[in-house]
């Protein structure tokens, strides 16, 4: 199957497996491909003898790599047993939406790209909480989209391999049970509402008519009400729930003009 490796492959300013693996699951050959993922048994195999032959030395960072997959979420959980998964849970490896007495976001993308343009998408969330005149909580959050790389030869008489092209996305706002939404920008759709995992979900979509494309932006926007039991009188507290797989967010929350500004990696608890 080749080598592998960590190191930074310029064609994809990803690590060389990553690319690796890509070209030989995606790219294009004449017939059919039955045995596009069959690398997976033997890499997994390698890394198994790789991790357990190494000197005792690199096992420290082999753990502290371990860790920051966790923490940072790019390694779920899911058992059989159910109450071995309480206690999965109950560290935050399962993913769950957590219930929280606070103001809750959680932020979810879901692409509807055959590319894997997520490999050069940058996101920047900014969220405004301002009173309105009865003292009650607008929350203004605006996502930015930023892809700065040059677009794939996708044209598949070429046979190249196509990892970034235009994006399309499925977007879900978690937000408190009762939010009422005040206006939207950004999307090709209208704007549903409904009620899952005990939050309110705005739903939307974008990139038929106008795709976020390689070396450019897009935005959306969401405007709503929080629930009365949110208002000035009362302190303030934020749950942020990081989408797992996501490498980072840059992140901005102003509350009534009082700002933190942080790069997002995990979930996190914010008070003003």
């Amino acid at each position: 199957w080749g080598n592998f490796s960590a190191e930074n492959d310029k064609r994809c300013d990803c690590p060389q497996v990553v690319y690796r693996l890509e070209e030989l699951a995606d790219k294009p050959i004449s017939g059919v491909n039955l045995s596009r993922k069959a690398v997976i048994t033997p890499l997994m195999h390698s890394i198994l003898l790789n991790a357990f032959q190494s000197p005792k030395a690199k096992l420290p960072l082999l753990m502290e790599a371990t860790l920051k997959s966790v923490y940072e979420k790019h390694f779920l959980v899911y058992l059989f047993d159910k109450e071995a998964q309480k206690a999965i849970e109950a560290f935050n490896l399962a993913g769950r939406i957590k219930e929280y007495s606070g103001d809750y976001l959680h932020l979810n993308d879901t692409s509807f790209t055959g590319a894997k343009s997520n490999l050069f998408i940058k996101q920047a969330v900014e969220q405004k909480i301002e009173f309105d005149n009865d003292g009650g909580l607008i929350k203004t959050v605006s996502v930015n989209y930023k892809n700065s790389f040059p677009a794939s030869n996708c044209n598949l008489e070429k046979g190249g391999l196509c990892l970034n092209a235009p994006y399309r996305d499925w977007v879900r706002l978690y937000v408190p049970k009762g939010s009422t939404l005040i206006s939207s920008n950004g999307f090709e759709t209208e704007i549903k509402t409904y009620e899952e995992l005990g939050k309110t979900v705005f739903e939307g979509f974008f990139g038929d008519k106008y795709p976020l494309r390689p070396q450019s932006s897009a935005k959306i926007v969401f405007k709503y009400k929080l629930p009365a039991e949110f208002n000035r009188n009362n302190s303030y507290s934020l749950m942020i729930q990081k989408q797992p797989g996501i490498e980072a967010y840059d992140y901005v929350v102003d509350y009534n003009g009082q700002k933190q500004e942080f790069e997002l990696r995990t979930d996190k608890e914010i008070k003003f």
